[in-house]
């Protein structure tokens, strides 16, 4: 993947660019710090293909002041060309946030030999991932190999051996062995689950048919138990029908009894009801109010009309007193705050020389630049001039801060003193007005009730009179209905040795019917369950034969599936790998260490609790003082590491078969460097650029841009960002 076009809109610090990279190979990329290089070079392309950037979301990408952003990226790749167009609209009043992307593939070698080809996918899901699958790798590989980010230049080295590994298995393309091991192990999951079916189905079925010869035994026996039931069936049947004519008789006395409880059960309970109505409303009675009683809470309550009268004033006031008095004290807070930004500011500015004396540094006391020339000392003059400026501009904002603050105090002060709740005595009278209003509306209420009260009372007393009478209406009912009840029950009495023959009749044949449905039942259900053992029985030699054929299968399936394993095959393109990346690596180290530093890159250490080998994937650094942690390196050895290691790591990604990424994109490392640094990593690229198809190095060091034929140069403008090509 070679990019080979870039064309910016309102993206970031830019409001349009564009850079035509087509027949470049060596470029640098230059520019003062914060001009947008990095923008362009590195967030430009990776959230155009992979909508990752250094940015916390997609909105933060779009320039001030603009509705969208959009970024196309042509690049060149696995010999196709393709235009990839991203996009993101911010959200506004009436309308959602919207983010698009694309993907057009054009003929590399002859443009005009087809037409374009539109890729993109319904979702943008979708189109990432054919993205994805035409270049040949995703973002994290691309940031841990062929682009070396700004302050991220040792994700590689400082990444846990499980993430590199990662990358070593995108870099080697063992996505397809690690599919295949995943395919292996579902089928070899699925063939487990058939093999345990399988065994579970034969061994159920040697369980059901163990006990076969007694089931044929015991269905002889109850074939001959049902016929002696049946005769016994139609002799009780006989029996029942002659004692069922008695028992008619007294059914019809048993019915009246039942009808005459019933209805004395009815009136007992409305007689019960309405003695209950008469007991709570007799209750109901003590608890009404006294007209006195009702007469005294109507004088509580003009008492407190007249004490609340004054309070909404009053309230208003207070109010008023509490917002002044929370103004001032925010105002004595801030106060202090800015006359010690005021005191700072000043001192600041009387810590930075005048113009006069720029002649005599040996440094630019805003940016550290060497004041070599006298364009060094006009540049650093007029940095000077623009920072003191700035801290002019402070002073003069934190004075004016001051002075309103002094001015708003005084002015809330005196206002706080001329109001009414500032008076004394103005408390207390608050207070108790505020009690009164608070009062007033519960003895509103109890006043209110306790006259409804009053009135009901007399319409209670009405109705318990009138439940008086009905109860004794209803007690003279209840007598008449108990006298007729014993008469019937006396009835009922005399015939119950007839109905009690009927039943005993009855039950027999019931008892006889029940078991012979039984026996029945169980001679029927035998012999379904003889039958279906019979079916086993065939079924049970097939279950056996497909038993040994999954018992191969899934043998064959597990040996496979650790053969295509990370400890198998993967494993040994890993170990195979890391010989070439270890080489190619300390070779570039030689050049940039003149042999001083090297590293070793280890698949196996021993564990310090269990004693045991643990795969893993450490980097080991040593120097003349020996080996030592990455961390205990400065930072100038540790970017020499890194610009090692990730070099090495994208010629093994530039190799692969259809070359997947020949691109190397350096972002400021050579800032680091002192000046036999700059050099040893300028002979190290020339080594490998022939390598990559594009070589691009982001730097603000002016040596740099002197080095590389080709020069992208970044500017500051009116208008955002500015770019040239020369």
């Amino acid at each position: 993947m070679i990019p080979r076009r870039i064309e910016v809109k309102n993206f970031l610090s830019y409001a349009y660019a564009q850079v035509d990279l087509s027949g470049c190979h060596l470029v640098a990329l230059a520019g003062e710090n914060g001009a947008g290089k990095s923008a362009l070079a590195v967030d430009a392309i990776t959230w155009a293909l992979w909508g990752e950037s250094r940015a916390r979301s997609d909105d933060d990408l779009v320039r001030q002041g603009a509705d969208a952003c959009e970024v196309s990226v042509f690049v060149e790749a696995r010999g196709w060309h393709y235009e990839i167009r991203r996009s993101r609209r911010l959200a506004r009043e009436g309308r959602s946030a919207l983010s698009s992307l694309g993907l057009i593939r054009h003929n590399a070698q002859d443009p005009d030999a087809e037409p374009p080809v539109v890729l993109t996918a319904e979702t943008i899901r979708e189109t990432q991932e054919r993205i994805n699958s035409a270049l040949g790798l995703d973002y994290s590989t691309f940031i841990n190999t062929a682009c070396l980010i700004q302050g991220r230049a040792d994700e590689f080295t400082r990444a846990a051996p499980v993430d590199r590994k990662k990358v070593l298995a995108s870099l080697l393309g063992l996505e397809r062995w690690q599919q295949w091991t995943a395919a292996l192990h579902e089928e070899g999951a699925v063939t487990e689950r058939n093999l345990t079916r399988v065994d579970g189905m034969i061994e159920q079925t040697e369980q059901a048919l163990a006990p076969l010869e007694d089931l044929q035994r015991e269905a002889t026996g109850l074939e001959a138990a049902a016929n002696d039931l049946a005769v016994k069936l139609t002799v009780a049947h006989s029996t029942a029908e002659a004692a069922r004519a008695d028992a008619d008789a007294h059914t019809s006395d048993v019915n009246e009894r039942g009808r005459l409880a019933q209805e004395g059960e009815r009136v007992y309970g409305e007689v019960k009801r309405k003695d209950d109505q008469i007991f709570r409303l007799n209750e109901q009675l003590k608890q009404a109010p006294t007209p006195e009683a009702v007469e005294e809470l109507r004088a509580r309550v003009s008492l407190l009309e007249v004490a609340s009268a004054d309070y909404p004033a009053m309230q208003q006031a207070a109010g008023e007193f509490s917002l002044a008095s929370e103004q001032l004290e925010s105002i004595r807070r801030q106060l202090p705050k800015d006359i010690a930004a005021l005191t700072e500011a000043t001192e600041a500015l009387g810590k930075l020389p005048f113009e006069e004396e720029i002649a005599e540094l040996e440094e630019c006391p805003t940016c550290g630049q060497k004041l070599h020339d006298a364009a060094a000392e006009e540049k650093a003059r007029a940095a000077l001039r623009l920072q003191r400026a700035n801290v002019q501009t402070r002073i003069d904002k934190a004075q004016r801060a001051v002075n309103a603050g002094y001015d708003a105090q005084s002015e809330i002060g005196n206002r706080i003193a001329d109001m009414p709740a500032a008076k004394i005595g103005f408390a207390a009278a608050f207070g108790k007005a505020r009690q009164a209003a608070e009062e007033i509306g519960t003895a509103r209420a109890t006043l209110a009730r306790n006259e409804e009260r009053l009135k009901a009372a007399e319409s209670l007393r009405v109705a318990r009179d009138a439940l008086v009478e009905d109860s004794a209406v209803l007690g003279n009912r209840l007598g008449d209905l108990r006298e007729a009840l014993a008469l019937r029950e006396q009835a009922v009495l005399d015939g119950a040795g007839r109905v009690l023959a009927f039943q005993n009749a009855e039950g027999e044949r019931r008892k006889i019917s029940t078991s012979l449905d039984d026996v029945r039942r169980a001679r029927d259900e035998m012999k379904g369950r003889l039958a279906h053992l019979q079916e086993m029985a065939a079924d049970l030699g097939k279950a056996r034969q497909e038993r040994l054929a999954l018992a191969a299968d899934l043998d064959t399936e597990r040996m496979l599936e650790k053969a295509f394993g990370p400890r198998g095959i993967q494993a040994m393109l890993i170990d195979s790998a890391i010989p070439e990346i270890v080489d190619e690596a300390n070779r570039l180290l030689s050049l940039m260490t003149a042999g001083s530093t090297t590293i070793d890159m280890t698949t196996q250490r021993t564990g310090k609790t269990t004693g045991r080998e643990i795969e893993t994937l450490d980097v080991v650094i040593a120097d003349a003082q020996g080996v030592r942690p990455y961390e205990n390196y400065s930072g100038g050895e540790r970017f020499r590491i890194d610009f090692a290691l990730r070099i090495a790591l994208s010629r093994l990604l530039a190799r692969r078969a259809n070359a997947p990424c020949k691109t190397l994109i350096i972002d400021e490392g050579f800032g680091s460097q002192d000046g036999n640094g700059r050099t040893g990593l300028v002979e190290a690229l020339a080594t490998v650029s022939d390598q990559f198809g594009l070589v691009m190095v982001i730097s603000h060091v002016d040596e740099v841009r002197e080095i590389f034929p080709t020069t992208v140069t970044v500017r500051k403008g009116t208008n955002g960002s500015e770019v040239s090509l020369s």
